[in-house]
Parts: C-alpha cells; structure tokens; sequence
C-alpha cells in the first residue's frame, strides 16, 4: 500500500521519495542534470530547470506504473528499492537553519541521507509516514 511521496534532496540530486508498507522508493533526477553548476549562475540555474523535467518524467511513469507496491513501483521503472525488512532504523533530525534530514541505515549499515525545508514539507507528516511504515525502528529526534 502506498504511503506517501515526499521530494527531498538525496545528497545534491532532487530525489522524489515514495513510501509503501513493504518499502521505499527513490526516484532521483539524473545525475547528468547536475553537469550545469560547474558553470555558475546560469548553469546552475539550467540544471535546475533539467532536474524538475527528470523528476517529473519519473513521477508521470511512477504514475503510469501505479503504486500498489514498492517491488513493483521499481521493477516498472527499472530502479532500485529498499524493502522495510532491510531498513535497520531511520530517523528524523534537525538540519541546518530550516533544513531537516531524514537518515536511513539499511541492515548492512549503508546510511542514506534525505533532506528537505521543514517550511516546504511538515516534519510532521514525514514522521507519520515513517512510523506507520517502520515502527519503533524510527525515531523523531524534532520533539
């Protein structure tokens, strides 16, 4: 069952995040689309512009796919997931100024790091998703 999907940063790559009861989903922009900011202003700002067109492909096929489950969701797009069983512990903590991060440390002690502005996306509402899918193995370090 589909959870939630949140965009957030997954290092400097624009990354939509779907969350389902048996997984998680990360469906980023291409890393190609990053080239731009090593030409300053401009490109930076052409490659922002590049990363929301991925970005929105990825979500029209994640839409065409359907979002029964995340084996599926992944299988369709031909990406990876991260089932709940490999998922050791995830938690929710203050970033910079307004940023927020959500860590995500797999069983075999691989951590991924999510962020994303808390005056975007309601901490909130990230941690209820990662409750109900996760349980006691998440913690909300906000409050």
């Amino acid at each position: 069952m589909h959870i939630a999907t949140f965009q957030m940063l997954s290092g400097a790559i624009a990354t939509d995040l779907e969350c389902f009861d048996d997984g998680i989903v990360a469906i980023g922009a291409s890393k190609a689309t990053n080239a731009g900011f090593a030409f300053g202003a401009i490109g930076g700002a052409a490659s922002a512009v590049a990363a929301q067109r991925s970005l929105k492909k990825g979500r029209a096929a994640a839409d065409e796919a359907g979002r029964s489950t995340a084996a599926s969701l992944a299988e369709s797009l031909g990406v990876g997931y991260t089932s709940t069983d490999q998922i050791a512990d995830a938690r929710l903590e203050k970033g910079f100024a307004k940023a927020r991060k959500l860590i995500v440390t797999t069983v075999d002690g691989k951590s991924t790091k999510y962020q994303f502005p808390s005056n975007k996306l309601s901490p909130d509402e990230v941690a209820r998703a990662m409750a109900q899918m996760l349980g006691d193995r998440f913690t909300n370090t906000l409050g």
